[in-house]
């Protein structure tokens, strides 16, 4: 009896946490901050799992790293003793961190899993988002372009051109200018403006219009 109290808590010591050190020199890997945004997204075992992937690969300077399930399980050599997600788990746990974005898996029969993290420059815009904001945009030059405002839409430079806009002067900003436009255009001295890429172009000559005939004020738009 004494024997099996004294195993209990002799493992009770191995397990239990030391505590953390005063100061970190290198005993530490880098941890992206940027997931403090999105642990609410995650479960104990998706955090458990993820932290594991991200000690293989950016803790050792890389973003993809061939890792097996049974290492998620009971871990890797002597530097650690795995995720404590059980081996039934680890398959749904990585589908699940897949769907969310974090990381993709290579998996091949018979071979040990590749695991890389899904970087910025893997990521697109999702183009049905910026396809929407662009078609709305170009249907505001109808009263000025009229039937040529299909092809606008169609055209890949007109696209681009409202999205440098969006990004640089934001969409209520464009909208208001697109407005503006229609008012202005015929006016003497105006820049003729019938796309978005002659706004592109032309939107200083059309600042300095606005500021000299003073229609920036009584339009209440700051440019």
């Amino acid at each position: 009896m004494y024997c099996l109290e004294f195993m209990e808590k002799e493992n009770e010591q191995n397990t239990r946490f030391p505590g953390f050190k005063k100061e970190y020199k290198r005993d530490f890997f880098k941890y992206p901050t940027i997931l403090e945004s999105y642990w609410h997204s995650l479960s104990g075992v998706e955090q458990k799992c993820l932290d594991f992937i991200l000690r293989q690969t950016l803790g050792f300077q890389r973003t993809t790293d061939k890792i097996s399930i049974s290492q998620f399980v009971t871990g890797i050599g002597s530097r650690n003793k795995g995720s404590g997600v059980s081996k039934a788990q680890v398959p749904r746990v990585l589908v699940s961190l897949e769907e969310k974005g974090f990381i993709s898996v290579k998996r091949s029969k018979y071979k040990t899993n590749e695991i890389s993290l899904v970087l910025e420059s893997d990521v697109e815009q999702e183009p049905e988002v910026v396809n929407i904001v662009a078609d709305r945009l170009i249907e505001m030059f109808r009263s000025v372009a009229q039937h040529r405002t299909d092809d606008l839409k169609r055209d890949r430079r007109q696209v681009k051109a409202i999205e440098k806009l969006v990004e640089h002067y934001g969409i209520e900003m464009v909208e208001q200018v697109i407005g503006l436009v229609q008012v202005t255009n015929g006016k003497k001295y105006a820049p003729v403006i019938g796309s978005p890429v002659d706004l592109e172009q032309k939107w200083s000559k059309l600042v300095s219009f606005m500021q000299r005939t003073q229609d920036v004020e009584r339009s209440k738009i700051v440019l």
